[in-house]
């Protein structure tokens, strides 16, 4: 039991750092990459068992391969400080030709006109470059793009990226609604029991 803990105490002080509003989704990617540096440098203390310790880290490694997705390392290359931690020369890490197409992507996707997208697309070369008007740097991204003197549609396509936070899965809001009602002494009622409850609260 100790050492489930000592495994998934990490995961789940990323899933604190990350349940704020001001949270956005190159936040996510950062508490990842801090999660995984955590887990890869976890020892194996005398009454653990090596070999649940290899097979949980095998385990995570090939979770955050699932959860290292396009979109989350477009929004990391979009954060003005973490241009060159989100292009990195390895199996798995995307080139700068791979968030390109993602762009194009959604682009496709949000049913922006040929012409918009193509500017997009010329945009996301300057901002790569570090050229104006996509200079200086803030830690907090979206306020960044948002103080950029600019009619880029990047800029738009940025903002729109940063304002997507992560937020309470529904069985967690359900369950902070329930206030008096779910206690030790009703733990036995049943799904639909409480959903109703919920309801009428």
């Amino acid at each position: 039991t100790e050492q489930i803990v000592k495994l998934c105490k990490p995961v789940v002080d990323a899933i604190g750092n990350l349940e704020t509003r001001e949270a956005d989704l190159a936040d996510c990617f950062l508490e990842l990459l801090r999660l995984a540096s955590v887990m890869e440098n976890l020892t194996v203390d005398g009454n653990d068992d090596p070999e649940f310790h290899k097979h949980a880290i095998a385990v995570f490694n090939q979770e955050f391969d699932s959860m290292v997705t396009d979109i989350l390392c477009l929004v990391l290359f979009l954060h003005p400080l973490c241009k060159k931690l989100a292009i990195h020369p390895t199996d798995r890490h995307r080139t700068f030709n791979d968030l390109k197409a993602t762009v194009g992507r959604i682009a496709i996707q949000w049913r922006w006109p040929v012409e918009k997208a193509k500017r997009l697309l010329a945009d996301l070369d300057v901002y790569y470059h570090g050229e104006a008007p996509f200079t200086g740097h803030k830690w907090n991204a979206l306020k960044w793009w948002r103080g950029l003197v600019t009619d880029s549609p990047l800029k738009t396509f940025a903002i729109i990226l940063f304002q997507i936070v992560p937020h309470s899965a529904d069985v967690e809001r359900l369950f902070s609604g329930l206030g008096g009602i779910q206690s030790v002494r009703h733990c036995n009622m049943s799904i639909e029991m409480m959903q109703d409850l919920r309801q009428l609260r």
